[in-house]
């Protein structure tokens, strides 16, 4: 499954628009989640709503990061956050890293 992933992310074109940072958008997305989980309880699936209406809300069909989000959705919960981590690094070439992400991407969806 995750070898099929790296080559969706491989063979998709993922333009990377240098005045805006997506992959920081979707992190924000994930800060917000936090703020919203201190107040009610969220299943994954919940959890994964709350982020992809966020993401389909405000990033652009093409947007690299709103492309790897929808990938790694169906990735093994565990692997999640080194894939968007890599490829948001990769992309964006400058490590990237989303504390907030790593602490719930795994506890997100199915």
């Amino acid at each position: 499954m995750y070898f099929k992933i790296i080559l969706l992310l491989v063979f998709i074109p993922l333009p990377v628009n240098s005045a805006t940072n997506d992959f920081d958008l979707i992190c924000n997305y994930f800060e917000k989640l936090d703020k919203t989980l201190l107040k009610k309880k969220m299943t994954k699936s919940q959890k994964a709503d709350f982020i992809s209406k966020l993401v389909k809300d405000n990033l652009d069909v093409n947007s690299s990061a709103r492309k790897t989000w929808e990938v790694v959705l169906y990735a093994v919960p565990v692997e999640r956050y080194s894939m968007v981590q890599s490829t948001a690094t990769e992309l964006l070439k400058t490590r990237w890293q989303c504390e907030v992400m790593e602490k719930h991407i795994s506890m997100t969806g199915e």
